[in-house]
């Protein structure tokens, strides 16, 4: 029986009860099967967007600057800066992997970056 409101309060609950990182999860697996995915050529900063691609490049802060690890992100149209904040290092983030990422877009040191990411590496082959 379909009772008006109870999907999104069970929603709504679904979200409070679970973890980040399930949820991260949950919302990559949807976004998959709707295929929702934007070119890195067709975003302009201020746009929230979902990439399909592989990491390129990797890098960490200068000595003395505040901890953030950096990667160079490509899709095939464009590449983009991933920023983490605070980290010295993503596990699992390594140049050629291929993953999805997906944040608000800005511009930063002139050219697009997301700022901490929600990411899923993708297995081999599986793009």
């Amino acid at each position: 029986m379909n009772v008006p409101g109870l999907t999104t309060l069970k929603s709504v609950f679904h979200k409070l009860v679970s973890n980040d990182d399930d949820l991260v999860e949950e919302e990559a697996d949807n976004e998959d099967a709707h295929a929702g995915f934007q070119t890195v050529a067709g975003i302009q900063a201020r746009e929230k967007g979902t990439f399909l691609g592989e990491i390129t490049a990797v890098s960490g802060s200068p000595a003395g600057a505040p901890p953030a690890f950096e990667a160079d992100f490509s899709d095939g149209t464009g590449s983009i800066g991933l920023i983490w904040m605070g980290r010295t290092d993503v596990p699992g983030i390594t140049p050629g992997i291929p993953m999805r990422v997906c944040g608000r877009v800005v511009t930063a040191g002139g050219r697009l970056v997301i700022f901490n990411p929600a990411y899923c590496v993708r297995p081999e082959g599986q793009h």
